[in-house]
């Protein structure tokens, strides 16, 4: 018998921008995993999103508003 692998929808998603690659993908909370690398994550929405890379912790750019970023409609995500 199969394990029912759904993610739970009460559960916290979140926007991922994939490394080394130009898409994001939505991700429950449960299958998120910690990078401690402190290397820089390769995406071209970065630049956009955050200006920089301290101790493993990217700092918002001003392109955010109320805890969520602000995304240029030229630009999209995919």
């Amino acid at each position: 018998m199969c394990k029912n692998t759904k993610p739970p929808k009460d559960k916290p998603w979140y926007n991922v921008l994939v490394h080394n690659a130009t898409h994001a993908t939505y991700v429950t909370e449960q299958n998120i995993i910690l990078d401690d690398s402190d290397e820089d994550i390769i995406h071209p929405m970065v630049p956009l999103l955050f200006i920089t890379l301290k101790n493993g912790i990217y700092s918002k750019s001003s392109n955010w508003a109320d805890g969520k970023p602000i995304i240029p409609n030229e630009i999209g995500m995919a």
